[in-house]
């Protein structure tokens, strides 16, 4: 999928209340695109011991040719709170705008809180993160402590041999460097 855009929201529900809003949201869009939307729940990361980190979802939303225009991972930080940090990334060629999407939010969830943590549309400075990294950052973030990611070594370094199909000429230094970057992030992203 192409990225345009993307947004970090906090908000007051649970990753169900979440997913039920996508299919409204996938409604919407069949309604002013003209054509079908379908909502598919993707694959879901586990540590290499196997464990899900945090409590995650993760969507996608097709169109009628089977091309994803949006997607959207949610966290739960614990079973005991109803707060999810969302994440929603918009194609180009949904529908739907971010802004359409962030008051759709703020109309079903009354706890959005943080409105809009990032937008950022791409073609910025800098050439976007790979895929790894950004897999990388995703599961940091759902981690109790996110300074605590260095079981996360091999399945990074996997992702990154099935994105470049090489290893990085100092894969330790590189992942370093890339969970540096990703905390740096989530700090600056996590509301005060």
């Amino acid at each position: 999928m192409n990225t345009k855009e993307y947004i970090r929201v906090e908000l007051d529900a649970s990753p169900g209340a979440v997913r039920d809003w996508l299919d409204a949201v996938a409604e919407d869009a069949e309604r002013i695109g003209g054509s079908p939307f379908g909502v598919v729940s993707m694959e879901l990361r586990a540590d290499p011991e196997g464990r899900m980190q945090g409590h995650r979802r993760r969507y996608g939303i097709f169109d009628g040719r089977g091309v994803q225009v949006l997607d959207a991972a949610m966290c739960s930080r614990s079973k005991t709170t109803n707060t999810t940090e969302l994440e929603i990334r918009r194609g180009e060629t949904f529908p739907l705008m971010m802004q359409q999407l962030v008051r759709l939010l703020g109309e079903r969830f009354s706890g959005l809180r943080g409105d809009v943590l990032e937008q950022k549309p791409s073609g910025g400075p800098g050439a976007p993160p790979l895929a790894c990294n950004v897999w990388l950052e995703e599961q940091m973030r759902c981690l109790p402590d996110p300074k605590e990611y260095h079981h996360l070594y091999s399945a990074w370094l996997a992702h990154y041999i099935v994105l470049r199909g090489y290893e990085p000429q100092d894969p330790r230094r590189s992942f370093r460097a890339a969970a540096r970057g990703s905390l740096r992030r989530i700090r600056r992203r996590r509301p005060k």
